[in-house]
């Protein structure tokens, strides 16, 4: 377990979580890592949209980029601030506690998600027929990237982390993917796919476009479920840090 990432922060100047995350969001317009992301994002969104609507794809290819998008973008934001938060206390700036730097670097992130989610939204809003259905899938899209985010990047070496984020994150959308390429017809025969969080974030997205209508209360559980598992988790871990 990478823990040993963040012991840096424990005898350095305290900062509280609240100005950790302010620093983190007032950083970005100068932080590269962060623009690039999100100029990817907004890529993958327009082509989504276009690519929709030259293909006739309906409301499934929308639903997968907004997905591919929101899920992607919301995994990498955290791994990529607490990066940068670790070279300045490499470079002796003032730090946080463990504790205070993942809470901050989990709020701050948290704002920049959900910032892209409105970006995504008004990118879509053309085609959203379901505007309670696109609002909950992007902010859980949001959330659950971001849990997800932070866990790996406790869990896993530093020299590591990018290729551990990018092997999960695809492994999840592999599911959704598939129901993408090959409909309805695959989610009947394997039940259990619609309790895959990605699958349950497209069947909400295309919903939201004017696909048919998704069981809402069981796609929210799909995602929320392994969203709070995976914060209560996060949460344990950051505790273990801050003990040493």
């Amino acid at each position: 377990m990478a823990t040993n990432k963040y012991e840096a922060g424990k005898t350095t100047t305290p900062r509280s979580a609240w100005a950790v995350a302010g620093a983190a969001i007032s950083s970005a317009a100068r932080d590269r890592i962060i623009l690039g992301g999100g100029a990817a994002v907004a890529v993958v969104l327009l082509l989504g949209r276009l690519l929709g609507a030259r293909g006739g794809g309906g409301p499934t290819a929308g639903a997968l980029s907004l997905l591919v998008a929101l899920f992607f973008g919301s995994l990498l934001i955290v791994p990529a601030l607490l990066a940068e938060e670790r070279v300045k206390q490499a470079r002796g700036q003032m730090a946080a506690s463990a504790g205070a730097t993942l809470v901050g670097m989990g709020l701050a992130g948290l704002v920049f998600g959900l910032v892209g989610a409105a970006v995504a939204l008004l990118i879509y809003a053309g085609l959203i027929v379901r505007w309670d259905a696109a609002i909950l899938a992007a902010v859980l899209a949001v959330t659950f990237g971001l849990s997800l985010g932070l866990l790996i990047d406790l869990l896993v070496d530093a020299s590591r982390l990018i290729l551990w984020l990018v092997a999960v994150g695809l492994v999840l959308l592999l599911p959704a993917l598939a129901l993408a390429l090959f409909g309805a017809d695959v989610l009947a025969e394997a039940a259990l796919l619609r309790w895959v969080p990605t699958v349950a974030l497209l069947r909400l997205f295309e919903t939201a476009l004017g696909g048919a209508a998704a069981a809402l209360l069981s796609s929210v559980l799909a995602v929320v479920t392994p969203t709070v598992i995976m914060m209560a988790a996060a949460g344990w871990l950051t505790r273990r840090v801050e003990r040493g």
